[in-house]
């Protein structure tokens, strides 16, 4: 409204001619001012937007179901990280066993279980986690996105989608996993899973 009044002086007004210089200076200040203040909000809104995955050119960061659709994706997660995680005690002919199209499998052999599997997309996957009732499994992030709190989003998510006291099982020689479900607030709570002579699993369940 300040510039049309501006435009509209200019043109009806007999100003000298300095006025009219300061006018169309005042004219520019606010066109600039509108337009800076105009993209930065339109900048801010469409991060958060994209954010929250509602709209923009690609979401930045979400969690979907996964499905048929997405299911590739999901086991090529899971077949990189199992890899990763299993390559420093296990022969490195079982590790390779670990193929994304064995771990799709074995993924949907979890859904007809009844797990509910979710799926962290940060402009591409890169993590995923399983819920049934209150057990959260499947907790995996792909080696070259770690440490960028993913798995922490993933967690806090599967938490709050359980139903009833979430617990988990996790490697006894995951120290850096184990850290991290103490961190939110997970305890051991004496139970053990043993896989073989050297590994088991150890039950940590939330302490509220």
């Amino acid at each position: 409204r300040n510039s049309f009044f501006l435009v509209r002086t200019c043109a009806s007004s007999s100003l000298r001619p300095d006025r009219l210089i300061c006018l169309f200076m005042s004219l520019f200040y606010h066109a600039v001012t509108f337009s800076a203040h105009s993209f930065l909000c339109g900048v801010a809104l469409d991060k958060n937007m994209r954010q929250i995955g509602i709209c923009g050119r690609r979401p930045v960061k979400m969690i979907v179901k996964v499905n048929k659709k997405n299911m590739l994706a999901a086991a090529e997660i899971h077949a990189r990280s199992w890899q990763n995680s299993h390559a420093a005690f296990c022969s490195e002919e079982f590790v390779k066993q670990h193929t994304r199209e064995r771990q799709k499998v074995y993924l949907e052999k979890e859904m007809q279980d009844g797990k509910q599997l979710y799926m962290l997309i940060k402009e591409i996957p890169v993590g995923i986690v399983s819920i049934k009732g209150r057990l959260i499994e499947n907790l995996y992030v792909l080696p070259t996105a770690q440490h960028k709190g993913y798995g922490t989003e993933l967690l806090l998510f599967a938490v709050s989608e359980c139903k009833g006291k979430p617990h988990l099982w996790v490697l006894d020689n995951n120290k850096k996993a184990q850290l991290l479900y103490r961190k939110y607030g997970f305890c051991r709570t004496g139970n053990i899973h043993q896989l073989s002579e050297q590994i088991s699993e150890l039950e940590m369940e939330l302490d509220v």
